[in-house]
């Protein structure tokens, strides 16, 4: 079902309910009696990813409050709906199908796992709607979704770990475990770290996978502890991760943990006291902690609208929207090919520093930190910013990853 909301409506606060609707709104107008410019979300807001689902919207909400009150795009409006795509491809087909073709959206934006990506894309490429998403994603699953339409933010496995594995090789050591996912996403981020860990002068010692309902992980811990390895390069990120950290905060386990992503939702259903003995890293575009003028402001608006800070996972709804929200400000309409032209070889600024979308495989980049964990704030994780690659330096050349257009 989809929700939807104009921020010229009455809705209140990032974190209240919206309304909900089925009837299209092909024709609709803002207040001044223009065309308003609709812009349809799809994310997890029940099922496994629940947890995330919440303070995503609450960005991309508190997002078009700002574009709103700040005139809207192209002098419109914008008007919100969204979908919960239950983190099922099938919600997803069906929920981008909603918003494609009643709602009749000029542009979408999405977090979803990896299995809908392809999903929706179908939808949005079939229907021609331009569509920018920050999931992360492995090379080959990207690859297959190439086209005009899709936009991919600066989240493919390859450059996260060509980027993180040097790091952690040079501050951690050499001698890494790798526990991963037994999925084929999992597979991607298993094969890119282990070609960057042994690119950077590093050995992966042993490596395991756990299903991704693995809620016993006795038996890879103690795999862990029997190979005694300088750190560990997890790539789960789920309920999986929780299951895995509460169990080795249980046992001797005294090992960096490098995470090719971590969420702030997750670490805070651990005990603190685990990440004293066994640090948190991870290679990311978005943490609270990024010391820019207009993170701090949106880490200021958003705690107060939902009492806490904005995790990575809002982080990313906002700014990668705002940077396609920029770039369809500036066109002289909301047809899609217009939105897509314009997007292609776009630079902007957004929250993290400088922006940029490039043409030849819709690939973005951002500014990219290195965080290391740094203990809890009023139950909150909080990080410090080891390292800083800028956005020019995060993305190999064009045709690197398969996608040429």
């Amino acid at each position: 079902m989809v929700r939807k909301i104009s921020r010229r409506s009455a809705l209140g606060a990032a974190g209240a309910a919206i309304g909900t609707t089925l009837a299209g709104c092909a024709g609709d107008t803002d207040d001044d009696g223009g065309e308003a410019f609709r812009l349809g979300y799809a994310t997890f807001q029940a099922g496994p990813y629940a947890v995330y689902g919440e303070e995503i919207i609450a960005a991309v909400e508190l997002l078009v409050e700002d574009w709103n009150d700040d005139g809207g795009v192209q002098g419109q409006q914008i008007e919100l709906s969204t979908v919960d795509t239950r983190g099922e491809p099938e919600e997803a087909i069906q929920g981008a199908q909603e918003l494609v073709q009643q709602e009749d959206v000029h542009a979408m934006g999405h977090i979803v796992s990896t299995p809908e990506t392809p999903a929706l894309a179908g939808v949005t490429n079939e229907n021609e709607v331009p569509l920018q998403t920050c999931t992360t994603t492995g090379v080959q699953a990207y690859d297959d979704v190439c086209n005009d339409y899709f936009f991919q933010g600066n989240r493919l496995t390859t450059p996260v770990a060509r980027l993180g594995a040097p790091f952690a090789v040079e501050e951690l050591g050499g001698e890494v475990f790798q526990l991963n996912p037994d999925d084929s996403f999992g597979r991607s981020v298993r094969d890119d770290w282990r070609e960057a860990i042994e690119d950077a002068g590093g050995e992966v010692v042993d490596s395991t996978e756990a299903s991704l309902d693995q809620e016993d992980f006795s038996s890879h811990i103690s795999q862990i502890l029997s190979a005694d390895p300088d750190w560990v390069q997890m790539g789960q990120s789920g309920g999986d991760a929780l299951s895995f950290m509460n169990q080795a905060n249980e046992e001797d386990f005294t090992y960096p943990i490098y995470a090719h992503l971590m969420f702030e939702q997750l670490m805070m259903g651990v005990d603190e006291s685990f990440f004293e003995d066994a640090p948190m890293y991870f290679t990311t575009d978005y943490t609270h902690s990024i010391d820019t003028p207009e993170n701090q402001a949106f880490v200021e608006s958003f705690e107060d609208e939902m009492d806490v800070k904005p995790s990575g996972v809002a982080g990313w709804a906002y700014y990668h929207m705002d940077a396609m929200l920029q770039s369809i400000d500036e066109q002289d309409s909301f047809d899609a090919d217009t939105i897509v032209e314009g997007f292609k070889d776009y630079e902007t600024t957004s929250l993290t520093g400088e922006y940029s979308m490039r043409g030849c495989d819709n690939l973005g980049a951002s500014p990219m930190v290195y965080a290391r964990s740094s203990g809890f704030a009023d139950g909150i994780p909080e990080w410090d910013i080891v390292d800083e690659v800028s956005h020019d330096e995060v993305l190999d050349d064009c045709g690197s990853y398969g996608c040429e257009l």
